[in-house]
């Protein structure tokens, strides 16, 4: 677990250099900490929904899956949902072009 850490934080000190540190502090700078603090807290509740949510899941299903073990799994999913956004767009244009098909199939 630590070795995915490291590389985490590796990934982030390289978009950091990218992005210019100098452009980021300012900007933190200028956060409220009541929202930043709110927004830390919004997400650790999330997690903790999804997780409860698999964790029902699994158990409806006989497989005792422990938390544990589903933690890393739920943050890998949620980091190739933030760094892969157009997979979502992709979907959303096809069900869009799916539905445009059978509708216009249906008024022929």
């Amino acid at each position: 677990m630590l070795p995915l850490f490291l590389l985490g934080v590796l990934i982030i000190l390289v978009m950091a250099a990218y992005i210019g540190v100098g452009d980021i502090l300012p900007i933190l700078r200028d956060v409220d900490i009541r929202f930043y603090l709110l927004a830390i807290g919004a997400q650790i509740v999330a997690i903790l929904v999804w997780l409860t949510k698999w964790k029902i899941l699994t158990n409806a299903i006989n497989l005792d899956a422990k938390t544990h073990r589903m933690f890393p799994i739920l943050l890998s999913g949620i980091f190739v949902n933030t760094v892969v956004p157009s997979a979502r767009n992709l979907n959303k244009t096809r069900i869009k072009n799916a539905i445009e098909t059978i509708g216009s199939n249906i008024l022929r």
